[in-house]
């Protein structure tokens, strides 16, 4: 319902075209390895924080998945490891493909909305995730929504 009504949104924020470009930012949150780490009740704490992680990278994989299947998004990435992997393709592609093959530089779209989100622990196994479309041409959020996510 998140990445249904994300994509609903994102037709409402005046797209430059009929098939605006999205990117979704990195998001994390607060689920790294406590100091002191031992005991079994420290493992137990260990253990909740590194399942809440896990449900966080699902639902950021989930919203993905759904603007890459909606058909009415198209969907670019910034993301630092997919960037420099796509980097080094190019490299490879311009040093061994034929000159009628390779796509020439600086021709690959940019995004016109990104989606940030920001995630905090709740009570229990809940996660509270806030999510952000933000217009880059003028720096303007134009979709928001605060998403409960039970794991």
């Amino acid at each position: 319902m998140t990445g249904t009504d994300l994509i609903r949104g994102l037709a409402r924020c005046e797209p430059r075209n009929p098939y605006p470009a999205v990117e979704v930012g990195e998001v994390g949150g607060n689920f790294h390895r406590p100091p002191g780490f031992g005991g079994m009740a420290s493992r137990r704490r260990f253990e909740d924080r590194e399942d809440a992680r896990r449900a966080m990278i699902l639902f950021r994989e989930f919203l993905v998945d759904r603007l890459v299947n909606a058909r009415s998004v198209q969907y670019v990435t910034a993301s630092e490891v997919k960037r420099r992997a796509l980097s080094e393709e190019r490299l490879y592609q311009m040093q061994h493909a034929s000159s009628s093959t390779v796509h020439p530089p600086g021709h690959l779209i940019g995004a016109d909305f990104g989606v940030v989100a920001r995630f905090s622990r709740e009570k229990g196994r809940v996660i509270s995730a806030h999510l952000e479309a933000l217009d880059f041409s003028n720096n303007r959020v134009c979709w928001s929504r605060v998403q409960q996510i039970h794991y």
